[in-house]
């Protein structure tokens, strides 16, 4: 084999393990997003789109999910008001 051939070898091979590297740092990166994400309240992810993006601009289906997770939560709080209430005028 000439040493151009095996140079060029060497130098794909640089490059494959050098995509690996960057696709690993990747996923870490992913998996920590994930991890911090999930720590977050359906508002709180709300002001961090805000913050990154504009006020209600971009990641529309997002943004519709997490408004409609808010609105079933506070539904759910104002029933359980509203029948400890009725409970007590009984």
């Amino acid at each position: 084999m000439s040493t151009q051939t095996q140079k060029a070898r060497e130098n794909i091979e640089k490059a494959r393990a050098h995509k690996h590297e960057r696709w690993d740092k990747s996923q870490e990166i992913s998996e920590s997003n994930a991890l911090e994400r999930a720590k977050r309240s359906p508002s709180e992810q709300l002001k961090v789109l805000d913050r990154r993006l504009g006020k209600d601009v971009g990641a529309l289906k997002e943004r519709k999910k997490l408004k409609s997770l808010i609105g079933d939560k506070s539904d759910k709080l104002g029933n359980s008001r509203n029948s400890k209430l009725d409970a007590v005028t009984l």
